[in-house]
């Protein structure tokens, strides 16, 4: 069982949505993902180990499956029990990421104040900060950049946390980024897609011109071509307008 690929995020409110419970077939695991706390105490008070990693669950912790499971009752009372929140799954994914792709503020601000590695990498090369722009919550970006989070960190294919922001139009989480000095010009490995040409894609006028002012280079060329490329393909004259006017060729 695995958490959903971070592509696979979706804008609704991932922490309020029900579903069937999964079965572990481990005692502490389902005591876990049911809600049942006096199970949970009762398990670890027995001998149960609060650390331990089920292999059925690509190495899930506890921890990570009452995040998982949205038990944040039972994820307060393993994190206070002494739960190290720095074990990962089999992926690398940890209790921070996986706070923050839920889009858990009070929790990501719990596990920030334990010390959770806000620049910790999982596989395919995700941070706690890029998978947040992926979900698009500039609130949870605010707390991890505030903490220290690598606002340059890219993927293994070099996509950068203002690719998607730009792309949904997401301009609070892009304006975050800026202020905290992203390089608007990174360039992801693919298609060459920067967060310029992204936002051109789904003709997100008002972040063109902030990624405009913020000195994207107008003319950086993808597999499709440029920025002006773009919104000339699509038949976008108000964006042929604006990258016109201000250089682009």
């Amino acid at each position: 069982m695995d958490i959903p690929l971070v592509a696979e995020v979706q804008q609704e409110d991932k922490t309020t949505r029900t579903r069937p419970v999964t079965e572990y077939g481990d005692p502490l695991f389902d005591a876990v993902a049911s809600g049942n706390l006096e199970e949970v105490k009762n398990l670890l008070k027995s001998g149960s180990d609060i650390n331990m990693r089920l292999r059925a669950a690509s190495g899930q912790t506890p921890l990570l499956t009452a995040l998982f499971e949205n038990q944040i009752e039972i994820a307060d009372f393993l994190i206070n029990s002494g739960a190290d929140i720095s074990i990962t799954r089999e992926d690398g994914q940890s209790a921070l990421m996986t706070a923050a792709y839920l889009s858990m503020v009070s929790m990501v601000e719990k596990l920030i104040s334990a010390g959770a590695n806000v620049n910790a990498v999982k596989d395919g090369g995700f941070t706690p900060l890029l998978i947040t722009a992926e979900g698009g919550s500039a609130e949870i970006g605010q707390l991890l950049l505030e903490a220290g989070a690598d606002v340059n960190a890219t993927t293994e294919s070099n996509l950068s946390a203002l690719m998607q922001p730009a792309y949904q139009g997401n301009i609070e989480f892009v304006k975050l980024l800026i202020e905290y000095s992203i390089d608007v010009n990174i360039q992801e490995n693919s298609e060459g897609l920067t967060g310029l040409i992204m936002a051109v894609i789904t003709n997100k006028i008002d972040i063109v011109k902030l990624l405009i002012a913020s000195g994207s280079e107008l003319n950086a060329e993808g597999k499709f071509g440029t920025a002006l490329d773009t919104a000339k393909d699509n038949r976008y004259s108000e964006l042929v307008d604006i990258l016109t006017e201000a250089g682009a060729r």
